[in-house]
């Protein structure tokens, strides 16, 4: 019963993660602002709160949905959530290129790890959102992990946050590392005003998945 408890616990949070996700993606393909909308869903309203989209995998999450579809033939419901959640690297390339080329860019990815502040970079979503950029011809990609030693999994570099800001063309808020939401101001104005933002966590409190530097004034 115990280990069922477990279980439930995380697949019930990866669905609710992945309904959130779906949501983003249907806002995005209306022209509409997700986190404006998710504000206004759940603004004083008792029944239930959509929690904020995301890259959501991770050790536990994705093992534990994954031990319990394994073995039950009718969990349509949690492989759906699987696929949603897995399908958000790819959208967020996808969606770029419908506001900005990728090919012959310098793009930055800030954040590696599984999730936010922690050093634990098992079943992170941020090496396909890496691959997805990769298919574009991307002139360099930057990384850049506050948790991370200078070798990110004998793969990429950990290149150094000021560096990475001042090359960059476009950048991904990859994962919502509480040093970026609480220095994000800091982090425009080190990049190039014409840059554009890919930040599915809101990191920059635009309330957009897209957007190009607000050149907010030093």
């Amino acid at each position: 019963m115990a280990e069922l408890v477990k279980l439930f616990n995380n697949i019930s949070r990866y669905v609710h993660f992945s309904i959130a996700n779906q949501f983003a993606i249907i806002a995005d393909n209306f022209g509409a602002d997700i986190y404006n909308i998710i504000h206004m869903t759940n603004y004083k309203y008792p029944r239930g709160v959509i929690p904020q989209p995301g890259m959501n995998a991770g050790t536990c999450l994705r093992k534990d949905f994954g031990m319990i579809n394994e073995g039950i033939p009718y969990t349509d419901l949690l492989l759906s959530a699987w696929k949603v959640n897995e399908f958000m690297p790819k959208f967020m390339v996808d969606n770029m290129l419908k506001r900005t080329e990728i090919l012959n860019k310098k793009v930055a990815v800030l954040g590696y790890t599984f999730k936010k502040d922690v050093d634990d970079t098992r079943d992170s979503l941020i090496p396909k959102l890496i691959r997805y950029i990769e298919r574009e011809n991307p002139a360099q990609i930057l990384i850049h992990d506050p948790y991370l030693d200078q070798s990110i999994d004998g793969l990429y570099e950990n290149n150094k946050l000021d560096d990475v800001l001042k090359e960059a063309d476009i950048i991904y808020f990859a994962i919502n590392h509480n040093t970026f939401k609480d220095n994000y101001i800091k982090i425009f104005q080190k990049c190039k005003p014409s840059a554009w933002f890919g930040d599915l966590w809101n990191v920059g409190r635009q309330t957009k998945l897209f957007y190009t530097n607000p050149n907010v004034e030093k």
